[in-house]
């Protein structure tokens, strides 16, 4: 299925206040997909710097809870007034939307005290 985008035959841009200027978080694992881990960080360090915005690339190296990299990553981005971006596979991507999900749960319910309140 075509994307909304190419459905409706215009451009979509996001509305002006849900637009971050702030800092970006990307969550890589650098296991997945095919390039080496060299080129995949050395793209992502290189697309941050030429986007201009402060941020860092977290990365889920052997070993590491993707889970709790990532919970770091939505907290700081909500401290921060920034966004996180994911990089890697289905299971880097869901741990990423579990903790993105999970920290608008609790804020929700007060267990989380938003820094630019």
């Amino acid at each position: 299925m075509e994307s909304m985008v190419e459905e409706l035959g215009k451009p979509v841009a996001p509305h002006p206040a849900h637009v971050s200027h702030g800092p970006v978080f990307i969550v890589v694992n650098p296991g997945s997909g095919r390039e080496t881990r060299e080129q995949k960080l050395g793209t992502l360090k290189a697309e941050l710097d030429r986007s201009g915005r402060a941020g860092e690339v977290m990365v889920a190296d052997e070993g590491e809870d993707i889970a709790h990299l990532a919970a770091r990553a939505a907290q700081r981005a909500e401290r921060e007034g920034g966004i996180v971006v994911v990089a890697g596979g289905d299971g880097t991507v869901s741990a990423v939307a579990r903790a993105a999900r999970n920290r608008a749960w609790r804020r929700s319910r007060g267990h989380v005290q938003s820094a630019r309140a």
